[in-house]
């Protein structure tokens, strides 16, 4: 950037978010229960992410740059849901005798996690068969397919209603104007995954709305764990309990399985408050964009109309897992936004392209003058 005559980073509004973030980490390490545990998740896990996300938003500046990440993180996703398909296929269920872990470990090996990670990459497959042209629609087709499968399998009640809310959010903006052929090919969406829906998966869902039905008793532990998160934070509004703190006050040391309600507690309101600016400020530019591009006059267009809603999907996603999963910190949330971001400058980029011309038109020879 520095050598073509640019800023060494741009400077954007979720970029000054994550260092408040990162800075109430850091002040209220002195005075939470166990401030090595704060230092470990602030630069162990989040600046990590953070840094990333810098590289992401200064780096991703054409549409190439996209289309080249999710080409890569596409295969990827397909292939963590291939594994999650064969280990459900060859019955290796490691939690608790009933559900599988994740193809690799790390951040995959929670089928929750694994869940929302097919989630959130699930739009960006869909944006690439529409880009795409022959053979390669239908291979990007297939991986959309694998990953809903693969999130079913998973058996994760946040994961599966992060699918039907993205679902419903590309079938409602790609589908404009063809509403007809977007209810048939929703219904046999809907039919192909009730098919590879798992046996006994249907009462798993039913816990959602009916804590009690719960044999396992997972539901009622973790409605008692964001009663637990919502009380800390009321009682600590402004000095949260320190980042990566929550479960030393929690039930017998679990998360909140909330991550809007653990980071209130850990980091107060003002926590909350720029962890809420991260997601829904790009999420308004990505709806700006959107409509500056709705009536798809050309390719151009079309592409990043296509682009804008994928992404928007991918954010719809996360709000709803992260209901159920304490992923504040990881890296779900902060990628999806830095492409958010990378789209947004890239839209404006290419906008005053086409408004300031680097050259104008010689005028005709026999012009007067």
């Amino acid at each position: 950037r520095l050598s073509a005559g640019a800023k060494l980073s741009v400077w954007t509004l979720e970029m000054t978010m994550l260092v408040v973030i990162a800075t109430l980490g850091l002040l209220l390490m002195p005075i939470a229960a166990a401030p090595k545990q704060s230092l470990d998740v602030l630069t162990d896990t989040y600046l990590k992410t953070v840094i990333i996300f810098i590289l992401m938003v200064n780096l991703i500046d054409t549409r190439q740059r996209i289309f080249s990440m999710w080409k890569l993180v596409v295969i990827c996703g397909a292939a963590l849901g291939v594994g999650a398909i064969r280990s459900y296929m060859k019955g290796e269920f490691a939690m608790k005798g009933v559900r599988i872990e994740g193809l690799v470990g790390g951040m995959f090996e929670n089928p929750n996690d694994l869940a929302t990670a097919l989630d959130l990459l699930l739009p960006f497959a869909v944006a690439l068969t529409l880009i795409s042209k022959g053979r390669a629609r239908l291979f990007y087709l297939v991986c959309a397919a694998v990953m809903a499968v693969g999130v079913l399998v998973t058996l994760s009640r946040g994961g599966f209603l992060g699918l039907i809310a993205l679902g419903g959010l590309l079938l409602w903006k790609l589908g404009r104007g063809r509403r007809l052929k977007t209810t048939l090919a929703a219904a046999l969406v809907c039919g192909i995954l009730l098919a590879a829906t798992p046996g006994g998966y249907e009462n798993r869902i039913a816990t959602i709305f009916n804590n009690e039905q719960d044999q396992t008793g997972s539901a009622q532990e973790r409605r008692e764990l964001m009663e637990r998160a919502a009380s800390i934070a009321i009682s600590r509004p402004v000095v949260g309990v320190g980042m990566g703190n929550f479960h030393i006050y929690s039930i017998r040391e679990h998360e909140a399985h909330n991550a809007y309600l653990e980071i209130a507690a850990e980091l107060g309101v003002a926590g909350l408050i720029a962890y809420l600016i991260v997601i829904f400020a790009p999420l308004s530019s990505l709806r700006r964009v959107e409509r500056q591009t709705r009536g798809m006059r050309s390719k151009s267009e079309r592409e990043m109309y296509w682009l804008s809603v994928s992404i928007q999907a991918a954010f719809i996603a996360y709000m709803v897992c992260s209901f159920f999963a304490s992923i504040q910190y990881l890296w779900y949330l902060y990628y999806t936004a830095a492409y958010a971001v990378a789209l947004r400058q890239i839209y404006a980029a290419e906008e005053m392209k086409i408004s300031s011309p680097d050259k104008q038109a010689p005028p005709a020879p026999n012009a007067k003058r």
